[in-house]
């Protein structure tokens, strides 16, 4: 997101609305006939002993005339200041976004710009409004760039309808959608502009800029990359130590949320996600049984659904489910039934990285049996 910092282009269009314009060459021509004027009333005034109520009616039509001036000049500083901020604004789709600026420019922010100018001048109020003049450009900005994030990364498959009941319904990406579309109306409430929009289930979200950004999951190309990194160093060497290769996994795996779902929903692994990785895992079942056999081992009777004190088969489709989506019903937790994500988080980078050290370790050579060995096992008594 764009820092709310001056803009040096708006900062000089603001200097130039405020400065001082009394001693510009030029400024005040056209005036000389209205002194002209205002001396011929003088001489009237005299010969009426009038001369102060024309005098101060001559200084009056000199400071109206120069307040004049001064508004012209005042007004085409804002119209540049605000030139840029209304062609980025014209980088949206339609013209929701851009009327919305152009009427909070033109309105609320452009009142309080010329106000402050006095007399006298308000300093305070002109920074006021000129700090909101240059906030409004840097959203505009900010929207823009998340508009074309959009368009030219690539969204994780976490964000897509998993297809399991209960699970990921694809909502968050039906709001994106909808963002990209600029199928909403907008809003502002005690300065913050809302996006009022309807998801994949026809139901009504009203977000802030901030919220729908955070539901954006782009692909964990770094992490992957990492992954591999680790892999290409250690596998197949033949002096593996199981405790650094897990370090070393562990550092690749995304350690935040929204990028554990989507290292282990993409295909980043020789073209399967880690759905797969399980699915052709031919120890796990027998590994997950083990656990509820051995009292030791402290199961996760959660998946255990009908309290029977094993695992079936359909339980354990569910666990796997589960594992790669945090909106299974597995994880709800509370009255409210929100996904406890901090508890799904936990669970699954355990599997992931037993599951990806467990594949480095098993490329390790098997010990070559020594001649003596070879002898025996070939020579006849």
């Amino acid at each position: 997101m764009a820092t709310r910092t001056g803009d040096t282009n708006l900062i000089k269009g603001a200097a130039t609305a405020y400065k001082n314009y009394d001693n510009v060459s030029g400024m005040y021509t056209g005036l000389d006939k209205i002194i002209k004027k205002g001396s011929e009333i003088s001489k009237d005034a005299f010969k009426k002993k009038e001369e102060k109520l024309a005098a101060d009616l001559l200084k009056k039509e000199v400071e109206d005339k120069k307040q004049e001036i001064k508004k012209d000049s005042i007004d085409k500083s804002w119209d540049e200041a605000v030139g840029t901020t209304l062609e980025n604004s014209g980088s949206f789709k339609t013209q929701k976004d851009y009327d919305f600026t152009f009427n909070k420019l033109n309105n609320e922010i452009k009142n309080n710009f010329i106000e402050a100018q006095g007399p006298p001048v308000d300093q305070k109020k002109l920074a006021e409004a000129t700090t909101a003049l240059n906030n409004e450009k840097a959203y505009i900005d900010d929207v823009v760039a998340f508009r074309n994030q959009l368009g030219e990364m690539d969204l994780s498959k976490a964000m897509q309808n998993t297809g399991s009941a209960g699970g990921n319904d694809g909502r968050q990406k039906s709001i994106l959608t909808a963002f990209l579309n600029e199928e909403y109306e907008v809003s502002e409430k005690d300065g913050e502009r809302y996006y009022t929009m309807i998801d994949s289930n026809n139901e009504i979200h009203t977000l802030t800029m901030a919220q729908v950004e955070d539901m954006y999951i782009p692909q964990a190309t770094e992490s992957v990359n990492n992954y591999y990194k680790v892999f290409d160093t250690y596998a197949g060497k033949d002096n593996l130590v199981e405790g650094t290769v897990r370090r070393k996994v562990e550092n690749s795996v995304p350690s935040d949320v929204k990028g554990l779902r989507a290292f282990v929903s993409d295909d980043n692994f020789d073209g399967e996600n880690f759905r797969s990785v399980l699915d052709n895992d031919k120890n796990l079942k027998q590994e997950v049984m083990q656990a509820f056999e051995d009292p030791t081992q402290n199961p996760n009777v959660m998946f255990d659904s009908d309290g029977n004190g094993t695992i079936d088969e359909a339980e354990f489709e569910r666990m796997k489910d589960a594992i790669i989506d945090p909106y299974n019903p597995i994880w709800a937790s509370g009255e409210d039934g929100k996904t406890d994500m901090k508890k799904w988080q936990s669970f699954t980078s355990t599997i992931v990285v037993d599951k990806l050290t467990n594949g480095i370790m098993n490329t390790k050579p098997q010990k070559a049996k020594s001649n003596q060995e070879y002898y025996d096992l070939t020579t006849e008594e």
